[in-house]
Order: structure tokens, then C-alpha cells, then sequence
């Protein structure tokens, strides 16, 4: 969640990201310890920090790669230019660096409710469709590497659905559900949620 800025960094200079204060919190408060006030039940070793200071990426990625993890999953808001969507996708970007250098894979995790939050509150001057087209050629151009999954899909998946029924290297999905709550578009994620839990047990996911 490449989500937290600094004074320095967040775009409204002078004060902070707004997911380290939320609506209730100010983190120019301190206690006796000289914790600062935050919208967190867990407190950073090394204070508040900005998700694109490349030190930081650097440390925290480096501590990943000491205890054995492999890679990471990145959550990227897509390329509107709406709210605090476009310095979260630059942050997305320094990490990305970052496991480049220091050996890490990752995968990105697509935000689409974003898309929907966005409509909603009349800030796209496109149909969340063609947003969500815009999205997928960034992804396609700039990060999708693998020879496979860069071309165009309606030839290649079919081939590979018959080794195994699984796409070269992949074992799981992750699936963004957004629960039972009948509320705004979360009744028709949720279908689509059961359908792709069907669509993995059909090619063995």
C-alpha cells in the first residue's frame, strides 16, 4: 500500500498524507514517548515515512529480501489524475525500482474500485471502460516483460490453458472481495469474485 506521504512529499505541502491523519488524527501531536498521533494500531520503527523515499523502499524491501521473502504485491491505483491516485502510482514506481535492486519480484495488484470511486464522484472525463483500457496498455507497455502474457491473449491462453490448465508459472490468484454488504456495486464484485473462484477450480488455480 504505497499510500503514506510526509509533509515534504505530499503534494499539499505543510501537511501530512492524509492516510497517516485520516479525519481524526494529527500526527504533530505526541505523546510521552514521543510516538506521534496516527491512524495506525501499529507505530514505524522509523517514524512516519513517505512510500516513495527511496531510502526508505530500500530498507524496508531489504528487510523483506533478509527474512526470505521472494517478492511483493503492489497496490497500484491506476493512471487517473484524480485525488492522491497519481503520487500513489509514483510511489508504485519506486518500489518497483526498488525490488529491482535489491532482487525482489512483485506483481501488481490493480485498485479497480478506484475507477468506480472516482466515476462516482464525477472527477473522470472518461467512461470508467476506457479508463480501465488506459490502465491495461500502461501496465501492458511498461511492465508487462513476459514475452507470453505481452501478446495479444485470445491466441496465446488457449495453448497454454492445455498445459495443466494453467497459465506458465502461476499457481494462485489473488481475488479483491469486497463481502456481503449490499451496498453500492459490492452485490456485482462479489458474483464476479464467485466467478473466477469457479474459473480457477475449472483450470486447476
Amino acid at each position: 500500500m504505497p499510500w503514506f506521504e510526509t509533509k515534504e512529499t505530499n503534494p499539499d505541502k505543510g501537511k501530512w498524507g492524509q492516510h497517516w491523519t485520516m479525519k481524526n488524527m494529527n500526527p504533530d501531536i505526541k505523546d510521552a514517548s514521543g510516538k506521534r498521533q496516527i491512524a495506525s494500531h501499529f507505530y514505524p520503527l522509523i517514524d512516519l515515512y513517505a512510500s516513495g523515499d527511496s531510502h526508505v523502499v530500500d530498507w524496508q524491501l531489504g528487510l523483506m529480501k533478509l527474512s526470505g521473502v521472494t517478492g511483493v504485491l503492489i497496490d497500484w491505483p491506476g493512471t487517473a489524475n484524480v485525488w492522491d491516485y497519481p503520487g500513489n502510482a509514483a510511489n508504485c514506481e519506486a518500489i518497483i525500482k526498488g525490488c529491482q535492486r535489491v532482487g525482489l519480484e512483485y506483481a501488481i495488484v490493480y485498485e479497480d474500485h478506484n475507477l468506480g470511486m472516482a466515476r462516482d464522484a464525477h472527477m473522470l472525463n472518461v467512461t470508467i471502460i476506457e479508463q480501465g483500457k488506459a490502465d491495461m496498455v500502461y501496465l501492458r507497455d511498461k511492465h508487462m516483460v513476459n514475452s507470453v502474457l505481452s501478446h495479444d491473449t485470445t491466441t496465446h491462453i488457449p495453448n497454454l490453458m492445455e498445459s495443466n490448465g494453467k497459465l506458465s508459472g502461476v499457481t494462485g490468484v489473488l481475488i479483491d472481495w469486497p463481502g456481503t454488504a449490499n451496498v453500492w456495486d459490492y452485490p456485482g464484485n462479489a458474483a464476479n469474485c464467485e466467478a473466477i473462484i469457479k474459473g480457477c477450480q475449472r483450470v486447476g488455480l
